[in-house]
């Protein structure tokens, strides 16, 4: 790396550390007003809130980090172009793809960091905010039925990335008639159905038995998923697992095909966003006002980007549009009107 790219780099570097900082500030401050139900009425505790918004940030950082992109790239770009730098650097023989080059390789990084992000942090951290809001703090009860052979459970929650439920009752059916009842406060779903911390109720020749068990386990393996079928929640499922229910549930194909390119296709999002943001930083001079007027459009851009990710994203789940057309499309778009500007400008 010469001298001018780690210049380049390190000035970009610099704005990058102050958005994301100021965004997640803003974030946190408008997310706890918005949330200061949990305070006021359900009265959660601080380290259950810390819990909650700490859990939270993953899933802010993977959707917020190209719009972090886009405006750190215009500002510290925009700065060397308001001073005649970019100019000095294109008369001087440099195209625009040299200038850039260190940026595109830090967002070479970032794709894999979303990658890495929407694969290891938010299933995990997408189910513990549940867990945390609504069994921690509300104490919700979601009373969820499911059957299975002889056998129907009722939860009152089932932690779908740990495998568990929480509160469950189990009747076991002979002959249509409930002869075992056992509830506990645990269970977890593994190749047999095993129960922590619970009571036994038999009931035979018309009398009941009662019998408090640490552990107890049924030899049948029970599917978590039964409680809610398809409608799993989606955000806690990892590509391996979209790949699994595409094939359980066919009649959801499309929605969970959807949400599968949807998860392969936007972290490629941080490097559209530079070409989005070139065309603003190449308009820019000393003249007054420019600067700001260029970032501001820059930024509505962005956001229209991120913004028409979400929506085709909702348009294919719902079946409006085929799930690969519902995943690409925005970023063919937006692709195709960063190059239409970028040809306007003689690139």
């Amino acid at each position: 790396m010469n001298i001018l790219h780690r210049y380049i780099i390190l000035n970009f570097l610099r704005v990058f550390v102050i958005v994301i900082f100021a965004l997640s500030s803003l974030f946190y401050i408008i997310d706890f007003f918005n949330h200061i139900d949990l305070v006021v009425k359900y009265h959660a505790s601080i380290s259950e809130l810390i819990s909650y918004f700490a859990s939270e940030y993953p899933l802010f950082i993977y959707w917020i980090l190209p719009i972090v992109m886009s405006l750190s790239l215009i500002i510290s770009l925009g700065f060397l172009s308001k001073k005649n730098e970019i100019l000095i650097m294109r008369v001087s023989g440099m195209k625009m793809i040299n200038i850039v080059k260190p940026i595109i390789l830090f967002s070479l990084l970032l794709v894999v960091f979303l990658f890495f992000v929407g694969e290891a942090f938010l299933p995990t951290c997408t189910a513990k905010m549940d867990y945390i809001k609504n069994v921690k703090i509300k104490k919700k009860k979601q009373m969820q039925w499911a059957k299975c052979n002889n056998i129907v459970m009722k939860t009152n929650f089932v932690d779908f990335r740990n495998n568990k439920g929480l509160n469950t009752e189990v009747y076991i059916i002979d002959k249509n008639k409930i002869v075992k009842v056992l509830k506990a406060k645990e269970c977890i779903f593994e190749k047999n159905l095993k129960l922590l911390n619970g009571r036994q109720l038999k009931i035979e020749n018309n009398t009941i038995n009662y019998d408090n068990f640490h552990t107890k386990t049924i030899n049948t393996t029970f599917d978590k998923n039964l409680f809610v079928g398809s409608s799993v929640p989606v955000n806690i499922l990892t590509l391996k697992e979209l790949i699994q229910y595409i094939k359980k549930y066919p009649s959801k194909a499309s929605f969970y095909k959807s949400i599968l390119y949807h998860k392969i296709t936007f972290p490629f999002s941080v490097l559209i966003i530079v070409a989005i943001s070139i065309p603003f930083i190449l308009r820019m001079t000393e003249r007054k006002g420019e600067f700001i007027k260029y970032t501001t459009i820059g930024m509505l851009f962005s956001f229209a980007y991120i913004g028409s990710c979400i929506l085709f994203l909702s348009l294919g789940k719902l079946q409006f549009l085929p799930p690969l057309l519902s995943s690409i499309s925005p970023h063919l778009i937006f692709l195709l009107i960063a190059t239409y500007n970028l040809i306007k400008l003689g690139e």
